[in-house]
């Protein structure tokens, strides 16, 4: 599925979308930026978007992909970090997006490989983070299985 994301404002490096596409063109990116965001708006993060609207999120993020950037964000490190979430077709992490979300956010661990999906409902009652070991897929792409998955509640894991 497709996952559109923004690195959270604690991660080491700055500017979202654009620490991936970064590069020339910087006011066209821009553009193309505030009207992928806009698209997303209402969408609950990819639950309710479908049909024509679903299309041009994809056209959209296809034309800032067009707009070149890192060669191969997957190798060269720009993945470290923390990303919040925006939007996501995969269907395994829509089902948590009817619950009340504080937070839904995935974060990257190049030296250890590994990466996690973080959901966490409203106030911290309630979280799952699922983990796995990544690897890269092609230089602009990675591919990664969940191996271990941990729920908490009140912030404290249940075993």
């Amino acid at each position: 599925g497709a996952m559109a994301a923004r690195r959270a404002p604690r991660a080491q490096a700055a500017g979202g979308i654009r620490a991936l596409f970064g590069g020339g063109r910087a006011a066209q990116r821009r553009e193309g930026e505030a009207q992928l965001r806009a698209l997303l708006q209402g969408t609950g993060r990819g639950r309710r978007a479908g049909g024509p609207r679903l299309q041009m999120i994809d056209e959209a993020v296809q034309a800032l992909e067009a707009l070149g950037g890192r060669r191969q964000p997957a190798r060269d490190g720009s993945l470290e970090g923390r990303w919040d979430v925006l939007f996501t077709t995969e269907r395994d992490t829509q089902a948590f997006m009817a619950l009340p979300l504080e937070s839904l956010y995935q974060e990257v661990d190049v030296g250890s490989g590994r990466l996690s999906n973080n959901i966490v409902v409203k106030e911290g009652l309630l979280g799952l983070r699922a983990e796995a070991p990544w690897s890269v897929r092609a230089p602009d792409s990675i591919t990664y299985f969940f191996d271990k998955f941990i729920l908490t509640l009140l912030g404290l894991p249940l075993a």
